[in-house]
């Protein structure tokens, strides 16, 4: 919507681009919804503030917006079916203030397609006030406002043809009243030319609202008089002739129906109707003649009936010389200006002709005993001129329009009088004619003239009948012609198409009198005698399609025949093979023409009807022989019947359809299966009389459409069967719908007419759908039908399901699908079982259409239960006892039976619905989750690529390794959807669930068979422990248990994914299984010979101490007990991995000790718990690092660094619990620990590897952090030795100019460490400065030296090393001066002096404009500023200070100057305010 406002833009041509373009991108907006709708009505009608609304008002959009608007409002059905919003859209858009002409406009189509459009109910209450609207634009435009300026005509235009179909839609709103008539005509006085059109287009729509039945005698000569005087008082405007001929056809009309008078009151007017004869529209002017001929007939009936003289001029002067001017002009050359008058001519000559002599029959006089012998005399030289002119035409080509002129007034003067001149050449003419419209006049005309010359009729029909051979494919209508003509002839005026032609207000009795409007009984018996014995047996499929259309015509036009009821048993005889035809159109026709049959006959004859029928398919529904009611008495009455004379068919061994001689319609598909279905159906519901009333409403064939089949008016006879059917709606409505699905389209199709049929038309849109995945039960409308009998529909479906018939599985399958997609869970649940146990054996079908049928059926199935099954925020409890019951049913059939089928494609199926029901259902899945995830471990393997187990086996020849294979496996195990679905459906777990979760984890440990199944089962087992540690955790032992038996197995993989589970459920065991465990992994470890097997013995026992496994002294001294044992072992890898081990316990002793802390105070047990770590593995650390070097060594220095850190406290004596004496041995020996370990760690950095002595350098960094200690007298000649001894040999290595490549390379290599080690060692340095006192001038002096000569010499490492242990040295200084008298303080100024503060400046200078390192100019700021801080302290109460320290201060100012223009803004910042900072002092 925002677009659309967008692409409306009045003030922003780009911002309407933009918004266009976006549009386009987009799927197109649909009208047809409600949210639009309602969004449209709301922008263009603003919002009115109420009481409860907190939301201001909103005013319409601008015009622009409603204008775009309005174009998808007048699209749309769902518009004009909300009343009164369109009303009021409607108004606002006319005579809003800032409406504009293009609005206006816009509003107006929007008007009428609201009255084309809307409810009835809608348009007939909202008529006042949209002929109120009406109305007033007009008035508005007619007193000069904006609309006259403003595109005035377009919009009047468009008012005066709303206003016509507004009174069409409600003809009561004018009903006896002519004010509106005498309104649109006075306009033709005032409005302009254009506007002139629409108000003719609005006299069309209005007229019918005047037609006689519907007002009454009085106002029928009103309307008379003002259509008709108006009509040709504004001839000359009527310039569009189809209006007029419309207009024409309304006039004739009420002529026709209403008294002579309103024929005679035309008299006057003839001159204007003669005028139109030469218009150039055919319609005009047929309805012309037709107007002539009825004032004639009128004036001479009114003139003699009473016996009294007339005016015997006006007929033997007038009358005469206007035919004899008639004539003249069919005589004239077929010139193309003359061309209208002629046809105009010959057809008003033979119409005029048929209305005088009509009035002459009825008055039973003679022309010369009426006295009008000129008058008869000019009329026979019409009919001989005619006659010559059409025999002429017979022989020599001649122009169609012409000739079907002719053809028209011969045919309208037959029916009254003897054309017996004309009869041959209109014979030529229906036979060998080339013109589709020359030839269905002359068969028209033929008819006609069997009306008024009835000894014509058997030669015709003979004619017709030989004429139906040779008809072509493109010459269909022609049998509908000949039908027609046919139903004329044998019914005369019992025939309803007579009735309808005859315009004249007389009795047709008085005409031909009682016996000539009754049927030909001897024609009708020929003609059908025809059809039954010759035409539908016939191998031309021509006659074979006449057959069927005659006998439709005679039965839909001539339905009150008496005549033909001998003959309605062998007609439907024939039709009822004929339903078997090659042709579509045959078999639609013959199945129409069966119901007609079926409703003229008798109860005894719609029974033989009945079963005959059924006898040609050879059985019923359910599979047996139909069986006649009442058959012994109707054999004693030897009745004739229709089953008798199939009786020779039937009886035989050999069906009477065979598949193969049916042949197929041009899809493909068998012809007879459509009615075969249809029979079915009906007689299922044990009620085979049904069969009529389902062909009739089985209408799909395109011909229906065509002129010539709407001419027969089907919806009366659907009705009709409609109302007949209602009765067994119960029985018919589950069958019927399954028949909807069949899978032929031929029968699907006849089904979905039957089923819209039915239903009425308003499911035609919504219920039945053009493609067999589509569903009937629409949430619009059908599913109101699929739930009213939705017992019945179900069983139907799953009894068909299991037939042995592919098509009615298929069709069963389908019809399931569309009824469960969309209905409430209740209705479903006493289904379910029955329907998953139907819809998987489909999915195994033998054919393959039912198996994919099976597969819609179970997606449309897994859906609806998705649906069911998904948690709502806001549920209800019906609804969660809905989901419940659903899944009650469901998950077990899935788990049981569905994933463990033997159908690969139910297994897949089933595995897939459950991981879906396990992201969806949520809550809902709890009862359900061991099962479930026991379902889908098993799965893991079951579903696994039979490729993976095959190259398992022949990883050789693949050329990959075994281990590559399976850690593939396993990855996709990992990151597999069914892995997914097993988390999901975990978070649901609940301890009942757990409870039964937990023996079948167990047995899937112990028995469960392939790889990727123990693995997701290992990983489930992980999961449980992260997610759901407190459900695992009183089933910790059990699985552990089960676990540990797995720890041997081949895959190596796997060991370790069992290891890895054992590992996170360790911390949850009791202190007794843990022990057990410990000693069945050292069992394993020292037993087992294979590598593999003992590494993952080793990650076991490594996994359970890193866990929180230590409650106590006794559990930790079992858990260091090997680890220990294994330190002094001969075996370098056993004690690199015991020392691992014993950091991994160190750290968990230490995050135990601090979680029970009180405060800054350690508990009783925390205290005893770091006692037992230090007094148990320091001993045996201190030993194992005193030793001989070995690689790996670090590892164990590394142990013996972490436990002296964790124990730090009690180390530095931070605990109060060393009361008895019991302990005065362990705190002796805690007093010596540091002096120990530091001794150790200062003799190791000296030794070994370049990478040996920097880890030592490392771990000796750690452990001063952890235990405060003054060791730097110590420990400082060390490690300056060791910095001045690496950038001396750095220095050696950079300016050796050896020509030994080996040698260079080596050097290389080993620089990099050297640095390493240096930059290490002076953080060490930094680290073993004393906290509690001042370091001596000659210490100070020593370190200061080394520090700037590496800070000159250096590389960018040891550098930042450097200048950070500068920076820490004149810190040391600063925090001395606070603590110290004045002596003291000339202590320190002495120590700076020592230092070499110059020096020092002059290293960090070098350092500050090095311009490659960030770090190293951050650090060189950092120095220098702890320099200036340092003689801000120690030099702030002389007075005055000595000039060096001056140049100390400048020069360290200079360095943070020089800083503060550095490119770097964090170098740059620090150093101003520091500038900043110094200026202030």
């Amino acid at each position: 919507m925002a677009l659309l406002c967008a692409s409306a833009d009045p003030y922003f041509q780009k911002v309407a681009d933009y918004g266009k373009d976006s549009l386009k991108r987009m799927r197109p907006i649909d009208s047809e919804s409600r949210l639009f709708v309602d969004m449209a009505n709301t922008m263009i009608l603003g919002t009115v503030a109420t009481r409860d609304d907190a939301e201001a008002p909103r005013s319409p959009v601008a015009p622009a917006i409603r204008l775009r608007l309005l174009g998808f409002l007048s699209r749309s059905i769902t518009a004009v079916s909300i009343y009164p919003q369109w009303i009021k859209v409607i108004s606002e858009c006319l005579f809003s203030t800032n409406s504009t002409a293009k609005l206006r406009q816009n509003a107006m189509i929007f008007l009428q397609w609201a009255l084309n459009k809307a409810p009835e109910e809608q348009v007939l209450h909202a008529a006042p006030t949209l002929m109120k609207n009406i109305h007033q634009v007009l008035a508005e435009s007619s007193a000069g406002g904006t609309l006259s300026m403003l595109n005035a005509d377009t919009i009047r235009g468009a008012s005066y043809v709303a206003w016509g179909t507004l009174v069409r839609r409600v003809p009561t709103l004018i009903q006896e009243d002519l004010d509106h008539l005498h309104s649109i005509f006075g306009a033709f006085e005032t409005e302009s030319a254009t506007v002139r059109l629409s108000i003719q287009e609005a006299l069309v729509a209005m007229l019918p609202a005047y037609k006689p039945q519907r007002i009454s005698s009085n106002l029928q000569f009103k309307a008379r008089d003002s259509v008709v005087g108006k009509i040709w008082a504004y001839d000359s405007t009527l310039d569009d002739s189809t209006i007029l001929s419309k207009s024409l056809m309304y006039m004739v009309e009420i002529m026709g129906f209403g008294s002579k008078g309103a024929a005679l009151s035309l008299l006057d007017k003839r001159d204007a109707v003669f005028s139109l004869l030469d218009v150039q529209n055919p319609a005009v002017q047929l309805f012309a003649a037709q107007a002539l001929s009825v004032i004639y007939e009128a004036k001479l009936f009114s003139d003699y009936q009473d016996g009294l003289a007339a005016d015997a001029g006006f007929w033997n002067d007038h009358l005469v010389s206007v035919i004899s001017k008639l004539l003249e002009d069919i005589e004239v050359p077929e010139h193309p200006k003359q061309l209208n008058r002629k046809l105009g001519s010959i057809l008003a000559l033979g119409h005029i002709s048929l209305g005088l002599a009509i009035a002459q029959k009825a008055l039973s006089k003679t022309w010369t005993e009426l006295g009008l012998v000129k008058l008869e005399s000019v009329l026979e030289r019409v009919r001989l001129a005619l006659a010559n002119a059409i025999q002429v035409s017979s022989k020599i080509q001649t122009q169609a329009l012409v000739t079907t002129a002719l053809c028209s007034a011969i045919g309208e003067i037959g029916k009254a009088t003897s054309m017996v001149g004309a009869v041959s050449a209109l014979k030529v003419m229906a036979k060998q004619t080339d013109n589709a419209k020359v030839q269905e006049a002359a068969i028209s005309s033929l008819s006609g003239i069997s009306l008024g010359d009835p000894g014509q009729t058997l030669e015709i029909a003979q004619l017709f009948i030989d004429i139906s051979g040779s008809v072509t494919k493109k010459q269909l209508d022609l049998h509908f012609r000949i039908g027609e003509a046919f139903a004329i002839m044998l019914g005369r005026f019992k025939c309803s198409l007579t009735e309808m032609s005859w315009i004249f207000p007389i009795d047709p009795t008085l005409v031909y009198g009682e016996n000539g409007i009754e049927a030909d009984a001897v024609g009708v018996d020929m003609l059908l005698e025809a059809i039954t014995t010759r035409m539908a047996v016939s191998m031309n499929t021509q006659e074979r399609q006449a057959a069927a259309i005659w006998i439709m015509s005679l039965a839909r036009f001539c339905p009150n025949i008496q005549h033909l009821m001998p003959w309605l048993s062998k007609l439907h005889a024939c039709l009822s093979r004929l339903l078997s035809d090659r042709n579509e159109l045959t078999q639609e026709v013959s199945s129409q023409t069966l119901g007609l049959l079926y409703e003229m006959g008798d109860a005894g004859l719609r029974e033989d009807m009945m079963y005959s029928l059924i006898a040609m398919f050879g059985t019923r529904g359910d599979g047996k022989p139909p069986q006649r009611q009442n058959q012994q008495q109707r054999d004693a009455n030897n009745s004739t019947s229709a089953q008798q004379l199939l009786h020779n068919q039937i009886a035989s061994n050999e069906p009477l359809l065979e598949q193969e001689s049916l042949g197929q319609t041009p899809d493909g598909h068998t012809v007879n299966t459509t009615y075969k279905s249809i029979l079915s159906l009906a007689s299922d519901m044990q009620n085979p009389s049904l069969v009529y009333q389902f062909m009739q409403l089985a209408t799909h064939t395109a011909m229906w459409n065509s002129r010539c089949g709407a001419a027969y008016g089907f919806a009366r006879i659907i009705e009709r069967a409609r109302e007949a059917i209602q009765p067994y709606m119960k029985t018919i409505v589950p069958k019927l719908y399954r028949y909807t699905f069949d899978p032929s389209p031929q029968t699907q199709n006849a089904m979905k007419s039957i089923w819209q049929a039915l239903l009425g038309p308003r499911t035609a849109g919504s219920n039945i759908q053009t493609s067999q995945s589509d569903s009937l039960s629409s949430p619009q409308s059908g599913i109101g039908i699929v739930e009213q009998y939705w017992d019945s529909i179900m069983e139907e479906c799953l009894t068909s399901m299991g037939q042995r018939e592919w098509k009615v599985r298929e069709s069963g399958c389908n019809a399931l699908s569309g009824a469960i997609g969309g209905v409430d869970s209740e209705l479903a649940v006493p289904y379910l079982e029955r329907i998953w146990q139907m819809s998987f054996r489909t999915l195994d079908d033998i054919k393959g259409s039912v198996r994919e049928a099976g597969l819609k059926m179970c997606q449309s199935l897994a859906n609806a239960t998705v649906a069911w099954c998904t948690p709502h925020d806001e549920a209800k409890p019906s609804q969660e006892k809905q989901a419940e019951a659903v899944l009650k049913v469901v998950v077990p059939y899935l788990v049981d039976v569905g994933a463990v089928s033997d159908a690969e494609d139910v297994r897949n199926f089933s595995i897939g619905l459950l991981l879906k029901l396990c992201k969806s259902s949520g809550r809902y899945l709890s009862p359900f989750t061991p099962i479930i995830v026991e379902r889908l471990l098993e799965s893991l393997s079951n579903m696994e690529s039979q490729a993976a187990n095959y190259m398992s086996f022949h990883t050789g020849a693949q050329g990959i390794s075994h281990e590559d294979l399976e850690s593939a496996r396993l990855s996709a195990v990992k990151s597999s959807p069914i892995m997914r679905g097993i988390e999901l459906a975990l978070e649901q777990l609940t301890p009942s669930s757990m409870a039964v979760l937990v023996p079948k984890l167990q047995d899937i440990i112990r028995h469960g068979l392939g790889l990727p199944t123990r693995a997701g089962c290992a990983r489930t087992v992980v999961i449980l422990c992260v997610k759901k540690t407190d459900l695992v955790k009183p089933f910790a032992s059990a699985l552990v248990k089960a676990i540990s038996g797995s720890l041997t197995e081949n895959s190596a993989l796997q060991r370790q994914a069992w290891a890895a589970a054992i590992g996170y459920m360790a911390p949850m065991l009791a202190p007794g299984m843990f022990r057990n465990l410990l000693k069945h992994l050292e069992k394993v470890y020292f037993e087992k010979r294979e590598d593999e097997v003992r590494g993952v013995s080793g990650q076991e026992y490594k996994l359970g101490v890193g866990s929180e496994l230590v409650s106590d002294e006794e559990s930790l001294a079992e858990l260091l007990r090997l680890p220990l044992m294994q330190l002094t072992s001969d075996s370098w890898a056993n004690r690199i991995q015991s020392a691992k081990t014993i950091v991994e316990l160190a750290q968990m002793v230490e995050r135990a000790s601090r979680t029970t802390e009180l405060g800054s105070q350690m508990s009783t047990k925390s205290a005893r718990l770091l006692e037992a770590l230090a007094q148990t593995t320091l001993p045996e650390l201190i030993r194992a690092s005193q030793g001989r070097l070995w690689p790996g060594k670090e590892n164990t220095i590394g142990a013996l660094v972490k436990v002296c850190g964790s124990c730090a406290r009690i180390i530095n004596k931070q605990t109060a619990w060393m009361e008895d004496d019991s302990q005065d041995s362990l705190q002796h020996f805690l007093k010596t620990v540091p002096q120990t370990v530091c001794t150790i760690l200062l003799k190791e950095v000296t030794i070994g590897e370049t990478s040996y002595r920097r880890e030592v350098a490392a771990r000796f960094i750690s452990f001063v952090e952890a235990v405060p200690i003054d060791i730097y007298d110590k420990a400082s000649s060390v490690l300056i030795d060791i910095a001045r001894t690496g950038m001396a040999a750095d220095e050696k290595s950079a300016n050796a100019m050896d020509v030994d490549v080996d040698d260079d390379a080596e050097r290389s290599m080993r620089r990099p460490q050297q640095l390493l080690l240096v930059a290490v060692v002076i953080k060490a340095l930094q680290t073993v400065l004393p906290k509690d006192r001042l370091i001596s001038i000659d210490e100070a002096a020593a370190l200061s030296h080394v520090l700037c000569g590496v800070a000159e010499t250096g590389v960018w490492n040891t550098r930042v090393a450097s200048l950070a242990c500068i920076a820490a040295l004149y810190k040391h200084c600063s925090a001395a001066v606070s603590s110290n008298s004045l002596a003291g303080i000339a202590a320190i100024q002495d120590l700076l002096d020592g230092m070499n503060t110059g020096a020092a400046l002059g290293a960090i200078r070098t350092c500050a404009t090095e311009g490659k390192y960030v770090t190293v100019r951050t650090a060189a700021l950092d120095a220098a500023e702890a320099i200036l801080g340092c003689i801000k302290a120690v030099y702030s109460s002389d007075a005055e200070e000595s000039s060096h320290v001056k140049a100390w201060q400048r020069d360290a100012c200079t360095i943070v100057e020089t800083l503060a223009e550095d490119s770097v803004p964090s170098i740059s910042d620090r150093a101003r305010d520091v500038v900043r900072e110094w200026t202030r002092v």
